[in-house]
C-alpha cells in the first residue's frame, strides 16, 4: 500500500508504467491522488496475475490517457489476466485504453471524460480477454469504441 501522491511526469514524450509481475498474493493499492502530466505518452498498468489487483483509491488528475493492461511493456501477452481498480473521482482527461485485463469501476467519477476503447487486436496465438466492470450506478457519457 502506498499511502502518498504520486506524479507521473516525463520532458521526454515517453511511456510511463505501473507493472506487477510474478506475485501470487496481495495486490498494490495507492491511496493517495496519482498526476499524469508534462510530455509522458499515457500511464501503462499491468498485471500478470488476477488474485493481485492494482488498486487506486485516490483521485487520477492530469491531461494523460491510461492503458489497462498495456503490451507496449510487454509483447508476449503476459498481462492478459491482470485486474485494475478505480476507486477514487478521477479527473484526468485522457482516453482510456483497456487493451488486456479487468478495470473494474466503483465511482460515477471513475474514468475519463475522453473516450473509452475496449479490446485490442489479438496477434497470432494471442486470445486477449477485455473486461470493463461498473459496480454501482453511473452514466456512461463517453464515447466508446
Amino acid at each position: 500500500t502506498i499511502n502518498m501522491n504520486l506524479s507521473f511526469r516525463d520532458n521526454g514524450a515517453r511511456p510511463m508504467g505501473i507493472i506487477v509481475t510474478n506475485s501470487t498474493s496481495g495486490g498494490l493499492t495507492f491511496n493517495g491522488q496519482i498526476e499524469l502530466t508534462n510530455s509522458m505518452t499515457f500511464l501503462g498498468i499491468g498485471s500478470s496475475n488476477a488474485s493481485t489487483p492494482i488498486t487506486f483509491n485516490g483521485s487520477i488528475v492530469g491531461n494523460k490517457g491510461i492503458i489497462i493492461g498495456t503490451n507496449v511493456f510487454d509483447t508476449s501477452g503476459g498481462f492478459t489476466r491482470g485486474v485494475v481498480v478505480f476507486n477514487g473521482s478521477n479527473s484526468y482527461t485522457g482516453t482510456t485504453d483497456i487493451r488486456r485485463g479487468t478495470l473494474v469501476i466503483t465511482n460515477a467519477n471513475s474514468l475519463s471524460t475522453n473516450n473509452v476503447l475496449l479490446g485490442f487486436a489479438a496477434s497470432a496465438g494471442n486470445n486477449v480477454d477485455t473486461t470493463l466492470v461498473v459496480n454501482g450506478t453511473t452514466t456512461a457519457s463517453n464515447s466508446f469504441g
